[in-house]
């Protein structure tokens, strides 16, 4: 963010185009994006303003699927300037929560699905981990301690997923290291 551009937000801000279809937020779709997170993550001394702001919005691995067979730095300029089109768009609906969001921004730097696959070995450039199916959690969850002594499991395909689950899930495993309600029975 340019400094002085954008004022720090202490919390995170959610955007929905349409509440009923919260769970086809990443379909894809011609008016990506349907909804987004935004945030601006604290850094020492920054003061009122923000130095970064982040959003993310999920989209659907299809609409990157013609760049499925490339790898990060090998993808071309189609693909950068498409990129740059939906940095551009999601910027531009983010505006709506802050008209002036798109005169503060100094840098864009942006991600897709196949960033997401690449780097962290997620399938399909999957966000948040292994999908979970609420009918039959038994199937779909890992607990955090495993059969074999002193192996314990952590991240977003164990327990719980997305930016709230990984961090208790993290907590979980190390409450299975220095006991149970040692933690989290603090906080």
């Amino acid at each position: 963010m340019k400094e002085g551009g954008f004022k720090y937000v202490d919390h995170p801000e959610y955007f929905m185009a349409r509440y009923a279809d919260v769970w086809r937020i990443g379909s894809q779709s011609a008016d990506w994006p349907q909804g987004f997170m935004l945030m601006t993550p604290p850094e020492q001394g920054q003061g009122q303003w923000a130095r970064k702001i982040l959003i993310t919005a999920p989209m659907s691995f299809g609409q990157a699927s013609q760049w499925a067979a490339t790898r990060t730095g090998a993808r071309g300029s189609d693909y950068q300037d498409w990129k740059k089109r939906l940095a551009d768009k999601l910027i531009g609906k983010a505006a709506a929560m802050h008209p002036g969001l798109p005169g503060a921004v100094e840098r864009v730097e942006s991600a897709s699905p196949l960033t997401i696959r690449d780097y962290y070995g997620a399938k399909d450039g999957a966000m948040y981990g292994l999908s979970k199916d609420c009918r039959n959690i038994a199937a779909t969850q890992m607990t955090v301690a495993t059969k074999a002594d002193n192996l314990l499991l952590t991240g977003q395909c164990v327990n719980l997923h997305g930016f709230c689950g990984v961090p208790l899930t993290a907590l979980s495993t190390a409450e299975a290291i220095v006991g149970r309600n040692v933690i989290l029975g603090k906080l």
